[in-house]
């Protein structure tokens, strides 16, 4: 299993660079903004500027129309031939407003001209869109323009727009007609967008993050730091997940971007180790074993590398350039970067291989979870044991793996969540939290506002070339890996020397049983804490009870304490000696129940946790 700090969160990272503005119309600024970017339909100056005040020409919402179009990928380099005697063929838009003139969305006017750099009116408009949607004078009622006008409003087109009839349009209500236009109905009944091969979401709206990752391109690989994109100037980077600049960009990244938006994603993500399988075959891989962990060859070049006719072999050492979605978009020699990496031990076993001799090769494996949330599996010569903190050193190919001490902090952590005492957590940041039985989790800064921690509190942290924290793992001080429910029945047996368990429970709403012959986990029934690990139950811890008056907000308050309510929080009704889960809003102010509050306790680090609501029918 392969978990990512920097998973892709394409919707939350470009929407949060542009302020959530809505007009008096309602109409999503952030929505249209970033959707005519991401489609092409608007994308600016050769700067990226888009200029949202400035008026528009006839020319430039013809091409505006034709990007919005099945004709958005036809336009050619241009033609002989002049679609209007005002137009000539070597005219910028010449080949725009002949592709609007054929679809009939533009006739001209009387005299044959086209009027190219005349500024559009809010009529002209209008009546071009509901033509583009299908829509001819036989559909409408009345006279030019107010038919056109009322047809515009009524298909939803005009929402977020003020002007009236004779008023110039911008540049920005073009942003909110073309949005509109996506999901406004054709003639036939079609949503627009969706003829053109987008999709939409559950609201009718257009999915953005398909619609993001529909136009972007890659993967492609940094050899040497630079990019070959087809834009300059201004321009919007992200790597690893967080804001960042063209300049933080390293060698062997993986990066993407979408000219429409002029953005760039790029990815750090890399796992060394030992190639040990190819599947379905050598001849033909389409994922590979490397370091006891599968991956899916994202692109040929990868699949040929590690192919029977290319360049690595069984047994080889290699470094794999992982992309956004955890697929294998390059292979390289692990020769070519020097590396170090920290994890815990989270099992040990063995691995295995066929070398290209036809020889089984065996050695010990531990598999340890590292900082950035990559589970990795080294051969090791060592013994080592789960919870045993271990450096992984690559110099020139060659792996040296060495247990190591834990290595800790003191402070507390700023309310804004960005400093832990005197050292600033770096932008992109990568935390986990791991238990002395091996199971972990992702932890995000905002997770530790007002948190005061001991050198204890960690396994390991490292600081960046800008003395910030760039890595942590911490030892079990959030809770948030176990998993959290119900012992609904525990029996326990403990005479002389025979000693047996067994223990009911639910967990997210799923029963389960524990038993055994050997040991007993000290529970009772009622709300507990579970460590969880590969399917199974290892250890069950009871909750405390706290007394709930009210809930406020994301607060559980009662017996003048207020303690925050997990975000994931199971809540069960408790009626005839059976739970059944449920949700907050079933049991919020309803007097039919008595409930209760059941929290982890961490104690001077992060406090109390509620993680089971227990609502008991009165």
């Amino acid at each position: 299993m392969k978990r990512f700090i920097s998973a892709l969160l394409i919707f939350g990272m470009i929407f949060g660079l542009v302020p959530i503005i809505a007009n008096a119309a309602g109409t999503n600024y952030t929505a249209a903004y970033q959707t005519v970017k991401a489609t092409g339909i608007m994308v600016g100056d050769e700067s990226g500027n888009m200029n949202l005040n400035a008026n528009v020409t006839r020319a430039e919402f013809a091409k505006m129309m034709v990007a919005a179009s099945i004709y958005k990928d036809t336009i050619g380099e241009g033609s002989n031939i002049s679609p209007f005697k005002d137009v000539k063929y070597t005219h910028w838009a010449a080949e725009y407003i002949k592709t609007a003139a054929n679809a009939g969305w533009f006739i001209g006017f009387t005299d044959g001209t086209f009027r190219p750099g005349n500024n559009i009116t809010i009529e002209e408009a209008a009546t071009a869109s509901i033509r583009l949607l299908g829509y001819t004078a036989s559909d409408l009622s009345g006279s030019f323009p107010y038919a056109q006008l009322a047809k515009f409003s009524s298909l939803g087109l005009k929402d977020g727009i003020s002007k009236e009839r004779g008023q110039l349009i911008t540049r920005e209500d073009c942003m909110y007609l073309f949005y509109n236009l996506l999901t406004a109905q054709t003639k036939s009944g079609q949503v627009y967008g969706q003829t053109l091969g987008y999709t939409l979401n559950a609201s009718g709206e257009i999915d953005y993050s398909a619609l993001v990752k529909k136009n972007m391109k890659g993967p492609y690989v940094t050899e040497n730091a630079s990019l070959s994109l087809p834009f300059a100037g201004n321009m919007e980077v992200y790597r690893n997940g967080t804001v960042s600049s063209l300049n933080e960009i390293m060698p062997y990244d993986v990066y993407y971007y979408n000219s429409g938006m002029r953005t760039v994603w790029a990815f750090s993500n890399k796992v060394t180790g030992t190639f040990t399988n190819a599947a379905p075959s050598k001849t033909n891989p389409s994922s590979v074993t490397v370091a006891g962990t599968n991956y899916t060859l994202g692109t040929s070049s990868a699949a040929y590398k590690l192919s029977a006719m290319g360049e690595f072999a069984y047994g080889d050492t290699v470094t794999l350039l992982l992309g956004m979605d955890g697929s294998v978009a390059d292979v390289i020699s692990p020769d070519k970067l020097n590396a170090t990496e920290y994890g815990v031990v989270i099992s040990t076993g063995s691995t295995s291989y066929t070398d290209n001799l036809g020889l089984t090769q065996t050695s010990k494996s531990a598999t340890v979870i590292c900082a950035d949330g990559i589970e990795r599996t080294y051969n090791v010569t060592s013994t080592y044991e789960v919870g045993d903190l271990l450096k992984a050193v690559w110099t020139n190919g060659k792996l040296t793996v060495s247990k190591t001490s834990d290595k800790g902090i003191s402070g507390k952590v700023n309310d804004a969540g960005t400093k832990i005492g005197n050292y600033a957590l770096a932008d992109d940041v990568q935390m986990i939290d791991v238990t002395e039985s091996g199971i972990y989790t992702v932890v995000y800064p905002q997770r530790l506002k007002g948190a005061s921690f001991t050198s204890s509190a960690f396994r390991y942290y490292e600081l960046d070339e800008n003395d910030k924290i760039a890595k942590i793992i911490f030892d079990d001080v959030t809770g948030d890996a176990y998993s959290y429910g119900v012992v609904t029945n525990a029996v326990e047996v403990s005479a002389g020397f025979n000693i047996s368990s067994s223990y009911q429970y639910i967990i997210g709403g799923k029963a389960g049983a524990y038993q055994s012959n050997t040991s007993m986990l000290g529970a009772e029934a009622g709300p507990a804490r579970f460590a969880v690990k590969n399917g199974a139950v290892t250890q069950i811890k009871n909750l405390e009870q706290i007394t709930i008056s009210s809930i406020e907000g994301t607060k559980a308050v009662g017996n003048g304490e207020s303690v925050t309510i997990w975000g994931d929080v199971q809540v069960y009704i408790y009626d005839n000696k059976t739970y059944s889960q449920t949700n907050m809003s079933a049991v919020l102010g309803n007097d039919d129940y008595t409930v209760r509050g059941y929290v982890d306790n961490f104690g001077p680090s992060l406090g109390k946790l509620v993680r089971v609501i227990i609502a008991e029918k009165k």
